[in-house]
């Protein structure tokens, strides 16, 4: 079953996803400027990248949303 992660800041309540980030979108930050987010990308990994998260004061509230199939 896919999933959605998203990334909300606890100051500025402001969400993010997961699914938002690519190559052309690298990098993103909240508008208090608690977190940052970005791709990084490691040579031989079986991933084109991953998404970092980082932060200054208050650790983001992270929480993966299951998406149901069609089929089910």
């Amino acid at each position: 079953m896919p999933e959605i992660v998203t990334i909300e800041c606890p100051s500025c309540e402001e969400s993010f996803c997961n699914g938002d980030y690519n190559e052309d979108n690298p990098s993103d930050m909240c508008s208090c400027g608690n977190i940052a987010i970005e791709i990084i990308k490691y040579e031989n990994s079986k991933y084109p990248f991953y998404v970092g998260i980082s932060y200054e004061k208050e650790k983001p509230i992270i929480d993966a949303i299951m998406i149901e199939d069609d089929d089910d």
